[in-house]
């Protein structure tokens, strides 16, 4: 039971400051922002225990994967790296040959 008081508190601390910062309708962007990474949360989670299964405790390997993975893609987003040769590797092209 502690454990939904924290994050129920966790959670008003969180639109107390969205309301506080923007008004009611930033509190709407807050939600709206929320509801679209619903997925990409689902699939951090899913990420993180499976690495947790799969990653013996007190090994380093499972962190330095999700770090490598953080920062490629990170990487990736703000342009330091433009990601044709990954697409250039991975997918073919329509009439089915490899430049």
């Amino acid at each position: 039971m502690a454990r939904v008081q924290k994050l129920a508190a966790v959670f008003s601390a969180l639109a107390g400051g969205a309301i506080a910062a923007g008004g009611w309708p930033g509190l709407h962007l807050v939600l709206v922002a929320a509801l679209d990474a619903i997925p990409l949360v689902f699939l951090v989670i899913g990420v993180l225990a499976l690495i947790s299964t799969l990653a013996p405790p007190g090994s380093w390997w499972g962190p330095a994967l999700v770090i490598a993975v953080g920062a490629f893609l990170l990487a990736r987003q703000s342009g330091q790296i433009s990601g044709a040769w990954l697409q250039d590797a991975a997918a073919p092209t329509l009439n089915g040959e490899r430049s």
